[in-house]
C-alpha cells in the first residue's frame, strides 16, 4: 500500500529560487520520470526526515498531488546538510505500474534464538544485511525476512533459497551468492556439519569483485 506525501509545485527554478525556498524552511526538490518533463517541487523537511526514520523511505512508493493530478513516485535521492545534517534536496522518480526499478532491501534474520546449534556455540554469520533487486515499483518489499531457526552447523542460506513473488529478481545473476552461514564452534568435528563450509575469505573476494565490477558498469 502506498502512502502519502504532501508536496508544493514550485514555477521557479535555479540556486536562488532553491535558497529561496530553504529560507522558507521548505526542503527543493524534483520529480522525474515516467517521459514526462521534470517539475520542481518544494516539501516540509519534517516529513522527509519522518519517513527517512522508517528505514524504508527508498523502497515506499508514494502518492503525490500536482496541479490536481495523482502520481505515484518512489524517492531516489535526498541530499543532506555536510554539517547540519538537515534535508538540502529530494529526488522523487515517476513510477507507473510496470515500472521496475533497482532498489536495496533490508534482510531480516528471525529464529536465532530458537536455533539449537547457536544455543550449541555455532556463530551465524550474516554476510549481507541487505539485497538489491530489480523490482516491479508497485511489489517493493519493506525486508525479506529469513528464519533461521533449524539451520544447522554448517548450514548455509543462499539467495536461491529465498522464495521471491513473481516481479522481483535480484540484480546479481551471475552466482548463487550467499546470504547467512552457521559457523560451528571450536572441537566440532567437520563430519558433525551439515552441508558445505562457507570460505569467508573467498566470498568477500567475490562480494568485492562483485561491487568492482557494478562501479565500472555505472560509470
Amino acid at each position: 500500500m502506498s502512502k502519502t506525501l504532501k508536496v508544493t509545485k514550485r514555477e521557479r527554478a535555479g540556486k536562488g529560487a532553491a535558497r529561496a525556498i530553504r529560507l522558507e524552511q521548505k526542503v527543493p526538490g524534483v520529480v522525474y520520470g515516467a517521459k514526462q518533463e521534470p517539475t520542481i517541487i518544494s516539501i516540509d523537511p519534517r516529513d522527509v526526515m519522518k519517513e527517512l526514520a522508517t528505514g524504508v523511505f527508498f523502497n515506499t512508493v508514494y502518492d503525490i498531488e500536482i496541479d490536481g493530478k495523482q502520481e505515484k513516485v518512489l524517492p531516489r535521492d535526498v541530499q543532506m546538510h555536510v554539517v547540519k545534517d538537515s534535508v538540502q534536496h529530494i529526488d522523487l522518480m515517476r513510477v507507473e505500474e510496470k515500472t521496475k526499478v533497482t532498489v536495496s532491501v533490508p534482510v531480516e534474520y528471525v529464529g536465532i534464538e530458537k536455533n539449537e546449534a547457536i544455543r550449541m556455540g555455532g556463530n551465524l554469520q550474516i554476510v549481507r544485511r541487505e539485497v538489491e533487486l530489480l523490482a516491479i515499483a508497485n511489489l517493493i518489499p519493506e525486508k525479506l525476512t529469513i528464519d533461521v531457526s533449524k539451520i544447522r552447523f554448517g548450514g548455509i542460506i543462499r539467495m536461491s533459497n529465498i522464495e521471491l513473488q513473481e516481479g522481483l529478481s535480484p540484480t546479481i545473476t551471475d552466482r548463487d551468492f550467499v546470504l547467512a552461514s552457521l559457523k560451528s564452534p571450536r572441537g566440532v568435528s567437520t563430519d558433525d556439519i551439515d552441508g558445505e563450509v562457507v570460505d569467508e575469505n573467498e566470498e568477500a573476494r567475490k562480494e568485492q569483485e562483485a561491487k568492482q565490477e557494478s562501479e565500472k558498469d555505472s560509470e
